[in-house]
């Protein structure tokens, strides 16, 4: 009797499985078979989801399309190279499920979101992003991704080209056509644990699309004003081009590292203007070069006022980091006459002399740091047979040198004969505040 039972139990306990075992599967059958002939739903609410218009079919994979989606919750993902990195991580779990995925609204938190996924291609709209991208799974965690056309709005920067991805090694690859501003080049970009390495070069671009990107990232490096305008609005050229521009980027601190950033690129047919109030000097070709914090200008075959300038070194220090600065060196043969007085006076420097005949081979160096502001000024001016005003009177000399330190003007056996009257060489030193001299004159001739 116990035995009977005990079977008897047994038999009910198999009966109830089968009975539930067989419930599951007419349930996923049925499902299936509901799903193989898609199921539309007008209205779906869930705690945090609103989903309207929602169409669902299995074929191999499923098949979903959404008229409008409403997360309601809070995302992180507040830019597009968030946007992108969330995609790209979850691609491997979307290719699996999905055939086709058509969301035409996507709203979450403050964002709204166009989204097509269709045979490993993606579309996608947002205020961020849109981007048409193709993806092709290489592994478990890696894919190759075909880059058709992105445009990162926060940037305003357009790509295409290629990319491979490792999302267990998070490491990425990009080699890719650009477009930022206008400029348009190749790019080579690395990504190994969240360290990010650049490589740019450019096509020709204008001074226009030039300062667009400098209008741009000025804010975002803290570019100071002064230096910000010697780069695209003192030297005005009709033609540029980047040779390239490389450096690293950490994705998590924000640190760009700005001492490891270099550079080098050429500008054409520029004038440059060393103050507002005298006229710019034209330059046939200029070769600038980045590098620890400091942006160098190669001046090549220079003219001011038509004047040839042998040898003008530009280059200014601290770019990014505080205490910014410029150094103007020029080195000339001419006279020096009002012309050249016109940008000694913009920097507030006074020479006694002007040259009426005759030329001078000058050597000028200017050190001017921009906040707070401040200038240090030397030079050489080498005396050769001329014709001179000294603060007015007209003289000649035949040899001499003058020193120029700041204030003061410095003469080195520095001939000069006025008419018939004196002939004399003097050495000593000019203060131009008070316009006193100090030194020694030995007197060639003196006639009384």
């Amino acid at each position: 009797r116990r035995e009977y039972m005990i079977i008897k139990a047994t038999s009910h306990t198999i009966r109830n499985i089968w009975i539930l075992l067989l419930f599951i599967v007419l349930s996923v059958v049925a499902l299936i078979g509901t799903l193989v002939n898609g199921i539309s739903i007008d209205n779906l609410t869930l705690p945090t989801i609103k989903i309207d218009q929602l169409y669902i079919k299995l074929d191999k994979k499923l098949i979903v399309t959404i008229e409008k989606l409403e997360i309601d919750s809070q995302t992180q993902n507040d830019s597009s190279l968030e946007e992108s990195a969330f995609i790209i991580k979850n691609f491997p779990l979307i290719n699996q499920l999905f055939e086709t995925i058509n969301i035409n609204q996507l709203n979450y938190h403050n964002e709204s979101v166009k989204l097509l996924f269709s045979h490993n291609t993606f579309f996608i709209q947002s205020h961020h992003l849109d981007a048409n991208l193709q993806l092709f799974p290489t592994g478990k965690h890696q894919f190759d991704v075909n880059l058709l056309h992105v445009n990162i709005k926060d940037y305003h920067l357009f790509f295409d080209g290629k990319a491979s991805i490792d999302l267990e090694k998070e490491q990425y690859g990009l080699e890719a056509n650009f477009d930022l501003f206008g400029i348009k080049g190749i790019s080579i970009i690395e990504v190994k644990n969240n360290l990010l390495t650049y490589h740019l070069q450019s096509e020709h671009f204008t001074n226009n699309a030039l300062s667009d990107v400098v209008n741009f990232l000025a804010p975002q490096v803290e570019l100071d004003p002064i230096a910000k305008a010697w780069i695209h609005e003192n030297i005005r050229a009709k033609e540029y081009q980047l040779h390239f521009v490389e450096g690293k980027f950490d994705l998590k601190t924000g640190d760009y590292f700005p001492l490891e950033i270099r550079g080098r690129a050429l500008v054409k047919d520029a004038n440059v203007s060393f103050e507002p109030s005298v006229p710019s000097a034209h330059v046939e070709e200029i070769g600038i070069t980045f590098q620890e914090d400091k942006l160098f200008f190669d001046i090549k075959n220079a003219h001011y006022q038509e004047k040839p300038l042998e040898k003008a070194d530009v280059h200014i220090y601290n770019l990014i980091a505080k205490g910014t600065g410029i150094v103007v060196d020029l080195n000339a043969t001419s006279a020096l006459d009002e012309q050249i007085h016109k940008i000694l006076h913009a920097f507030h420097i006074t020479v006694p002399i002007d040259q009426t005949k005759g030329v001078t081979p000058s050597h000028i160096r200017l050190d001017i740091k921009f906040l707070p502001y401040d200038i240090n000024a030397t030079g050489t001016f080498t005396i050769l047979p001329s014709q001179f005003l000294l603060s007015g009177i007209p003289m000649s000399s035949n040899f001499g040198e003058i020193l120029l330190d700041n204030r003061l003007v410095r003469l080195q056996k520095t001939n000069m004969r006025y008419k018939n009257l004196f002939d004399i060489n003097a050495t000593g030193t000019f203060d131009t505040t008070n316009e006193r001299f100090e030194g020694l004159v030995d007197i060639n001739s003196l006639a009384l």
